[in-house]
């Protein structure tokens, strides 16, 4: 009741508001981070979040329907550079959709996709893809979505796969995305501190709805409702990590 919160939508302006002495707390900048920090004027912390960003193929939509093509994908995406480029360098390589430090049930245990541009070339051609393709559009929004476009255009073209970049307008964006109105795109989500929330993101349930990348995994859907269903605390943690290590 003692906290007055103000809607400052631009971050800049939002900075100068802080810098001023009209705001007591602001999220800052990425690009202003290590000048604030320096300044030695104010009280800075660096905070991990469970917050991910990323890109979404739709699975209803050929070639991503393909699992090698997704793959292949997934191994010509510089990650690093993705943090840098969008963010300043202020984040981590994103390894699954959760951070374990700040979710419960959730691991690293599973397959990693490092930046591997031989792999994603030598997985095309298993696909049928030894040219490339043309993946079609990366919808994106303003902001630092549209810098992660920018990297993954990049970063698929290097292994023969074009795309063009479509921006759009924020609410008609997510009209898009719940309606699979797209092929690629860029996303960010913050779901809750329990990996049973995260079966928004993946269950067939949720299609239409969080699901946006339109994933079907019987098996998946199974072993999520098997954790809600389970009660006891350490069955649920040892239970969810064989699931994942099995299912990757």
């Amino acid at each position: 009741k003692d906290i007055d919160w103000k809607i400052i939508t631009d971050t800049s302006t939002a900075l100068l508001a802080f810098e001023s002495g009209e705001l007591d707390y602001v999220s800052v900048p990425t690009a202003n981070w290590p000048d604030v920090e320096a300044s030695g004027k104010y009280h800075t912390e660096l905070l991990e979040t469970n917050h991910t960003t990323y890109l979404m193929l739709n699975h209803e939509v050929a070639p991503f329907d393909n699992k090698l093509v997704r793959q292949a994908m997934s191994y010509a995406i510089n990650r690093d550079d993705m943090c840098l480029m969008a963010v300043d360098g202020l984040a981590t390589q994103a390894v699954t959709m959760a951070r374990p430090s700040q979710v419960f049930g959730a691991t690293e245990d599973c397959t990693v996709f490092n930046y591997d541009p031989d792999k994603a070339k030598e997985l095309l051609a298993e696909a049928g893809y030894p040219d490339g393709f043309n993946a079609g559009t990366i919808s994106t929004m303003t902001g630092y979505f549209e810098k992660v476009a920018q990297v993954a255009q990049s970063n698929l073209q290097a292994v023969g796969i074009q795309t063009d970049i479509a921006m759009q307008e924020s609410s008609a964006y997510m009209t898009d995305c719940i309606n699979g109105n797209f092929e690629i795109a860029v996303m960010g989500v913050t779901v809750g501190t329990d990996y049973a929330m995260y079966d928004q993101l993946y269950c067939t349930q949720f299609i239409d709805n969080l699901n946006l990348a339109r994933y079907r995994n019987p098996e998946v859907d199974e072993l999520f409702a098997q954790g809600v269903a389970t009660v006891d605390k350490q069955e649920r943690q040892e239970g969810g990590e064989a699931s994942e290590v099995s299912a990757a």
